[in-house]
């Protein structure tokens, strides 16, 4: 159970020597968490059993003996890049609630329990204010999805202030439902009201009464369909009047 151990981390090679204050270099150390076992090979030394004493960066660890006081080290100047580290699945340490009071407090002058972001390396994040009009950047990663680089933080799905609506005339052939001459080229969305008699509503135009979705009298429809999507409406019989609006 992830909740109650850590997971095997595979070998990595070590991307520098190692160092005399038990320092070890990698292309990442994101997995790795403090206090946690690990294990040193070398092709041509003994094999050293550790435990992590510091995460420096997010490419360097510092390594120490299992239990012991967490400022002592491990020498590994003998160790070069011929070496790698790994970590066994092990029990994740228990941690006191008082303890997590501690090290989730913020002190002066947040002075509230922390719920600010942090790196992989639990390094803070900070974010600058722009000033007004200055166009903003923003980086996020959140497993596999990824946004970077925007000018304005929006819900793209919420309308920008673009409209246009008119009254429609439909007949038994059918009409396109559109805001004006032409449907509008940001469109989000469509809303559909018909006034005096039902309607069927269709995306292409061979719709028809039989085959079409039906919208009933001063019953409103919303459909998110961007100008590419034609929207198609027929009345059953003779003509009936709908209020069409547009919004991008």
């Amino acid at each position: 159970m992830q909740e109650k151990f850590y997971k095997e981390i595979p070998s990595q090679p070590f991307t520098a020597n190692g160092t005399s204050n038990g320092i070890v270099t990698l292309a990442s150390t994101s997995k790795y968490k403090l206090y946690q076992l690990v294990v040193i090979l070398h092709p041509s030394l003994s094999s050293i059993a550790g435990e992590i004493k510091d995460i420096l960066s997010d490419t360097q660890i510092a390594v120490g003996p299992q239990g012991a006081n967490p400022n002592m080290r491990i020498d590994l100047s003998a160790y070069n890049t011929l070496a790698t580290i790994s970590a066994p699945e092990q029990p994740r340490p228990a941690v006191a609630t008082q303890d997590i009071d501690r090290f989730t407090y913020e002190e002066a002058p947040v002075v509230a329990r922390r719920t600010i972001p942090v790196d992989d390396t639990g390094n803070i994040l900070k974010f600058v204010r722009n000033a007004p009009g200055e166009a903003k950047s923003l980086a996020v990663s959140v497993d596999k999805l990824s946004f970077s680089s925007f000018s304005e933080a929006r819900v793209t799905d919420s309308f920008q202030g673009a409209a246009q609506g008119q009254a429609l005339t439909i007949s038994a052939s059918p009409t396109e439902a559109k805001g004006g001459a032409t449907a509008l080229l940001t469109r989000k969305g469509v809303f559909i009201m018909p006034i005096d008699k039902s309607l069927y509503m269709g995306f292409s135009g061979s719709v028809t009464s039989a085959n079409g979705i039906p919208i009933y009298i001063n019953q409103m429809v919303y459909v998110p369909a961007s100008a590419g999507v034609p929207i198609w409406l027929v009345s059953s019989s003779g003509t009936a009047e709908a209020r069409v609006w547009e919004v991008g």
